[in-house]
């Protein structure tokens, strides 16, 4: 993640592997850094809610991993997403499907 986002006062919320909530009061997602093993599709999703995956979505990540960008196979891959501070007024929490689905969400 670039140092900015840390310099803006964001945390890092350690990496997720299965759905979870990340903050269970009012704040701001200002990124997020989506990891997958490379071989299985995976679904992220991020609502404004404090304890479930459900109500307003505010971010959305899927990935048909089919899609080959080189040869040698099906390896790790991580994409980085920088948004722009999106108000969560409930809370924030994250799901995910796909084996090896994993994030990382900045916020404050």
């Amino acid at each position: 993640m670039p140092l900015k986002i840390r310099q803006q006062g964001y945390q890092p919320s350690g990496v997720i592997s299965a759905s979870a909530a990340v903050k269970g009061a009012a704040g701001v997602v200002g990124g997020v850094l989506v990891i997958n093993d490379g071989a299985n599709d995976p679904t992220i999703k991020i609502f404004d809610n404090a304890n479930a995956g459900s109500g307003t979505e505010i971010f959305r990540y899927l990935e048909d991993v089919s899609v080959s960008f080189g040869a040698g196979g099906p390896a790790q891959k991580q994409h980085i997403f920088l948004l722009p501070d999106i108000q969560c007024v409930n809370g924030i929490y994250i799901t995910l499907s796909g084996t090896g689905a994993a994030a990382v969400v900045y916020y404050k």
